[in-house]
């Protein structure tokens, strides 16, 4: 399978999840996949991210050869939303190796103390560092102090999540 053509060709959650599933199956196929997905086509790179997203989903391991570089693309500031959303999603889906988890803290504060980032981002933002200070129990107060600066702007969405997080932090133990 040609993996831009088929971005190209259906724009879709049914061909996302079908890509997604071929990509899994082939380190090649991922690798290209991973390309489009970093590279300037902004129209192809916003249809990987949706597909990578659903492949992680699937095989979350897929990712750890790339993850280094998608920390730092994530930090671009010129990316369209769905790519840091999708990006983000990963990051809240997996367990951080401990060599990436400062570049990882680094960009997630950023992201979520961003007054014009999207809410979803934010809020994946929020799960990633919360999965973090599981490991980091000494990130928890800056955490804290985050969120806190982030309720009086908060939607519901946010706020929410933002609820969940404070409820775990304030269980975990220092």
């Amino acid at each position: 399978m040609n993996i831009k053509e088929a971005l190209l060709h259906e724009h879709s959650k049914k061909q996302a999840e079908f890509i997604g599933r071929y990509v899994i199956k082939s380190e090649t196929a991922f690798k290209s996949l991973t390309e489009i997905y970093f590279g300037i086509d902004q129209k192809l790179a916003q249809r990987a991210a949706w597909v990578l997203s659903n492949a992680v989903s699937e095989k979350p391991e897929i990712i750890f050869p790339y993850l280094k570089k998608l920390i730092s693309h994530l930090h671009r500031s010129d990316l369209h939303d769905a790519v840091i959303r999708n990006g983000t999603k990963i990051l809240e889906t997996i367990t951080i190796p401990e060599k990436h988890i400062g570049i990882s803290v680094d960009l997630c504060f950023k992201l979520l103390s961003d007054p014009a980032g999207s809410i979803a981002v934010k809020c994946y933002a929020l799960t990633t560092l919360n999965n973090i200070t599981q490991k980091e129990p000494g990130l928890r107060h800056e955490l804290k102090l985050v969120i806190d600066s982030q309720l009086p702007f908060a939607t519901a969405a946010f706020l929410s999540r933002a609820k969940r997080t404070l409820k775990m932090l304030n269980k975990i133990r220092e």
